[in-house]
């Protein structure tokens, strides 16, 4: 007789089964955030510093945006979506470099697919002498 009237015998692989299948979710969605909350912050790192490269007297805002691809292609992305756009504006009578990067990530764990991700990042132009 294999199977007695209230034996516990067999139950260990629908266990396993009941347990590992959620924790096993949550560790890729765990896995998957953590990813995209690392590439979002090297992207704003690099908006940032393609407009303070940017902003320096001796540079263009198509040199700023030339750096922060550099970076994130460095970094990050060296085959995913980046669209890079660099601009100056004015007021006050003073000029910003602003450096907008927008990335396409694809699907991580349990994150919606083609989640794009945006970086801006400002600085004041300096003075040129």
């Amino acid at each position: 007789m294999p199977f007695e009237l209230g034996s516990s015998r067999g139950s260990a692989p629908l266990n396993f089964v009941l347990v590992a299948v959620p924790l096993l979710l949550l560790a890729f969605s765990v896995v998957g955030i953590s990813l995209t909350t690392l590439v979002r912050n090297q992207l704003v790192d690099s908006a940032i510093e393609g407009a303070r490269y940017a902003a320096l007297a001796d540079q263009t805002s198509v040199d700023g945006c030339a750096r922060a691809k550099a970076v994130v292609v460095a970094t990050v992305a060296k085959k995913l979506d980046l669209q890079v756009s660099c601009f100056n504006t004015s007021s006050l009578g003073l000029e910003q470099e602003v450096v907008q990067l927008t990335l396409r990530v694809p699907a991580l764990g349990l994150l919606p697919a083609n989640q794009l991700i945006k970086a801006v990042g400002h600085a004041t132009r300096e003075l040129q002498r």
